[in-house]
Parts: structure tokens; C-alpha cells; sequence
């Protein structure tokens, strides 16, 4: 589940722990705040696990920010590309608006 304001993108999920039978073991709810102005790369990955995994037929949005550390949003196929599309489009529109803001501030001074 993600959430995407003008300013910063939510990301919520729960990674689940498989043992090697297959059986459910545990899960883990990861959440985390990323700031559009952070971003500095979103690549999309496609991901078929195995038998043993509850990501089976499912994508991956892998998200880097200026530290170099990454963040994963799990995604159904057939959206992954889109919401990967829209996320960039809002880094790009954030960049504009902070380039206007920076640029109007300018012509005060």
C-alpha cells in the first residue's frame, strides 16, 4: 500500500517469513516516509521467487534515495509499471514547483 502527497511518498507493507516447508512464520509491517526531493532513482523489477514464496506473480518498485538507501514497494504486475510512471511524474512536478519557489524568492530579494 502506498500513499503519494505532493511532498513525500508513503510506503506501507508486510513481509511475510516462509521456512523452507513452505509454512508461514512470521511477518514483519515495514513503514517508511521517502521526500520527493530525496529521490534519486525508481527502477522497476520483476520478481518470481518460487514455490516456497508469497511473492509469487508479483513486481517490485525498488526506490533509492540521496543516501543510497533503498526502499521496495510490492506491487501486482499490472500496476507496478503505472504507479512507477506517476511516482516519477510527481518527483518531476516537486522539482518544478521547489525550481518556481527558489526562483520567486530570488526576485524578492
Amino acid at each position: 500500500m502506498y500513499k503519494l502527497s505532493s511532498t513525500r511518498i508513503s510506503i506501507q507493507h508486510i513481509q511475510y517469513h516462509i521456512n523452507c516447508f513452505g509454512s508461514f512464520c512470521g511477518y514483519r509491517e515495514v513503514k517508511d516516509n521517502i521526500d520527493l526531493t530525496k529521490i534519486v532513482d525508481v527502477d522497476y523489477l520483476s520478481e518470481n521467487p518460487g514455490c516456497c514464496s508469497c511473492d509469487v506473480g508479483r513486481s517490485v518498485l525498488q526506490i533509492m534515495d540521496i543516501n543510497e538507501k533503498q526502499y521496495l514497494m510490492h506491487l501486482e504486475e499490472e500496476k507496478a509499471k503505472s504507479v512507477a510512471v506517476i511516482i516519477q511524474a510527481a518527483i518531476e512536478e516537486n522539482t518544478l514547483r521547489e525550481a518556481r519557489n527558489l526562483s520567486a524568492r530570488q526576485k524578492i530579494i
